[in-house]
């Protein structure tokens, strides 16, 4: 029998694991059959503070069930419980990231995206299942790094600390290139609304990308291009299976003549990056071309 105290006592921002049939919300009891054989499972509260919530109310509205070839996303939507549903071998990339206290795991296909927000407190747990969707996201297959490609000269950086600190390690990493901090000087205009932006100085953030063998990691601050005035405390982690990645390019910025866009083709999805026009993909392209070469052998 569900214990309406348990859970209230249990109740505040944070995701909570679901271990055992006393532990799924009772709005939830006719999807049980989906917890039996899960890997991992964990409730979603609602966005209320306790002082507003009694025994009995709902308090758990969403519920993320990983299983071993798909990952469940259960809401309730009034009186009906929507359920999105995605397979691993039809994710593209994953994406982990947020703002201060909002944050999100976030998985995409062709097909849509399937985003799960938590507060900050959790962390731990979503680096957990962050860890685990990176083990089951199919194809996991694991492609040699040359030691040649690894810039150990950025060891340092507080976006690969960060990055080491937020994120459960799987296997040893790769750094391929790093882009530093950067006040932009100019902007294109096109139009008298754009005389605004005369007042206005922007900056690049800073971004890096590794690689563990497996994906392509993309660690950012969140945005691109904020203006100088801004404070900004987003992070951004995107994980790009390495086996599915098409191509990679740069193109220039349509806004910042000082910039490039990085643009990297998954199926029909695009990843873009805004960096400068030093930023090297060359390490990049040497570790896909490496990879291709393993495909081709095979």
């Amino acid at each position: 029998m569900y214990d309406l105290k348990k859970e209230y006592d249990q109740f505040g921002p944070w995701l909570v694991e679901i271990r055992s049939e006393q532990d799924i919300p009772p709005q939830f009891s006719e999807q049980q059959h989906f917890f039996d054989d899960a890997v991992y499972s964990f409730k979603i509260p609602v966005h209320q503070e306790r002082r507003n919530m009694k025994p009995g109310m709902l308090l758990y509205p969403e519920v993320v069930i990983i299983q071993n070839d798909f990952i469940l996303h259960l809401k309730i939507d009034g009186e009906r419980i929507q359920a999105e549903k995605m397979w691993y071998t039809d994710v593209l990339f994953l994406t982990h990231g947020g703002d201060l206290l909002d944050n999100y795991i976030g998985l995409q296909s062709i097909q849509g995206e399937m985003v799960i927000k938590y507060n900050l407190v959790s962390q731990d747990v979503a680096s957990h299942v962050i860890k685990l969707l990176r083990e089951m996201v199919s194809p996991r297959k694991h492609y040699p790094v040359s030691n040649e490609l690894n810039d150990h000269s950025l060891l340092d950086k507080v976006t690969y600390s960060f990055y080491c600190g937020t994120e459960k390690p799987i296997d040893p990493l790769h750094i391929l290139a790093y882009q530093s901090e950067l006040s932009l000087t100019e902007r294109k205009r096109s139009s008298l609304m754009d005389l605004y932006h005369n007042f206005v100085q922007y900056k690049l953030l800073r971004s890096m990308i590794m690689t563990d063998g497996v994906d392509l990691i993309i660690a950012n601050q969140g945005k691109h291009i904020i203006d100088i005035k801004d404070a900004n405390y987003k992070f951004g982690h995107t994980f790009i299976r390495l086996g599915l990645i098409e191509s990679i390019a740069l193109e220039p910025h349509p806004n910042f003549p000082e910039l490039n866009v990085l643009i990297i083709k998954v199926a029909l999805c695009e990843f873009t990056l805004a960096v400068d026009k030093h930023f090297s993909i060359d390490k990049v392209l040497q570790l896909l071309h490496n990879i291709h070469h393993v495909e081709e052998m095979v």
